[in-house]
């Protein structure tokens, strides 16, 4: 209510119908599209995911897998610790971020939930875990500290999605993707807002909603038989 009554008291001291007091003018000046992005997202098909992370190297195929399985921002997969993955109820709770090596919080509070771990995700990081000598589930042999995804992307991502003819792919383009494939799953938009954890609808369709755990569970299942079509759908779970 705070927020919808701010507006028009806005606007009337724009229009001069209330004193300006001891606000900053600037305040109340708008523009409109300052905010809107400047190009399209760069959004993969399924195929299009299977084709650019078979030219990754396993690290960065390893945190592009993770990321396009459930939907990650790329600072929350570095962020990840094996103690946040329950092996036993299939889940990862994504509780921090890690950016140009620094540990911090999510980036909204709504960042930090529990997330389905499909069988398929769960086989590869148990592959992946018998490698890896770290709490981190991504992290840097040379300093046992998560990968910086900047250089991660300008000399593997950047050129792996070039090769198949896409400009500017990045990180945060399994990001959209994901969404992308939510949707092209028919998943109800509550469940999408859920599981992509937007602290507002609005971010993602303007449709409220709170999703169950086991519906979460079936739309995620609905992405990864997309990414990976040959995959055994029903792999017994996993008790590491």
């Amino acid at each position: 209510m705070r927020s919808l009554m701010r507006q028009p008291f806005d606007l009337a001291t724009l229009w001069g119908y209330l004193p300006l007091q001891r606000r900053n003018p600037i305040e109340i000046v708008k523009i409109k599209n300052v905010t809107m992005r400047s190009k399209e997202s760069v959004v993969l098909s399924p195929e299009q995911f299977r084709d650019v992370v078979k030219r990754l190297p396993e690290n960065v195929n390893m945190i592009a897998v993770t990321m396009g399985c459930l939907g990650l921002r790329v600072s929350e997969a570095l962020g990840l610790k094996w103690s946040d993955i329950d092996w036993e109820l299939q889940t990862v709770t994504i509780r921090r971020s890690a950016y140009r090596g620094a540990i911090d919080e999510t980036k909204t509070t709504s960042s930090k939930a529990k997330l389905p771990l499909h069988p398929v995700l769960a086989q590869l990081l148990v592959v992946w875990r018998a490698k890896v000598e770290s709490e981190w589930v991504f992290a840097n042999p040379s300093t046992d500290m998560p990968y910086q995804s900047p250089s991660m992307q300008q000399r593997w991502v950047r050129p792996a999605g070039d090769a198949i003819g896409i400009k500017g792919l990045g990180f945060h383009s399994l990001r959209h993707s994901y969404r992308s494939w939510l949707d092209s799953a028919g998943i109800a938009p509550g469940v999408t807002k859920d599981l992509m954890r937007h602290s507002a609808i609005s971010t993602t369709f303007n449709v409220y909603g709170r999703a169950l755990s086991l519906e979460k569970r079936e739309a995620n299942s609905k992405v990864i038989e997309m990414l990976f079509p040959t995959a055994v759908p029903n792999l017994p779970p996993t008790t590491q």
